[in-house]
């Protein structure tokens, strides 16, 4: 992933990689999560062994998203916190999400 940018008062989540697996390899491009009704963002705290909320406007981006999940009414990313190493999940409801690819350079 080269770049995370999570902005929830606009209520836009752009992520930026090289490459990407969903249901098979994509090549480069952008995910974009917009226009949710709701977010939420947890990590496990591993030395209390427990879930914790995190406020979104202090959501810590994800450094490799490892597991996802696309449903009609929600977009679920997970993955260890580039900051904490905790594993941290991102929950969407009711968004917008659209994959854009980069213009093949060859």
């Amino acid at each position: 992933m080269t770049n995370f940018h999570l902005d929830p008062t606009a209520n836009l989540l752009e992520i930026e990689m090289e490459e990407a697996y969903l249901d098979g390899d994509l090549p480069s491009g952008k995910l974009t999560v917009a226009n949710w009704e709701a977010i939420e963002i947890k990590q496990y705290r591993l030395e209390s062994e427990d879930w914790a909320n995190v406020d979104p406007a202090n959501g810590e981006a994800i450094s490799e998203i490892l597991e996802q999940t696309f449903t009609e009414d929600q977009v679920v990313l997970k993955g260890f916190g580039v900051k904490t190493h905790h594993w941290t999940e991102h929950l969407f409801v009711n968004p917008e999400a659209y994959f854009e690819f980069k213009p093949n350079d060859a």
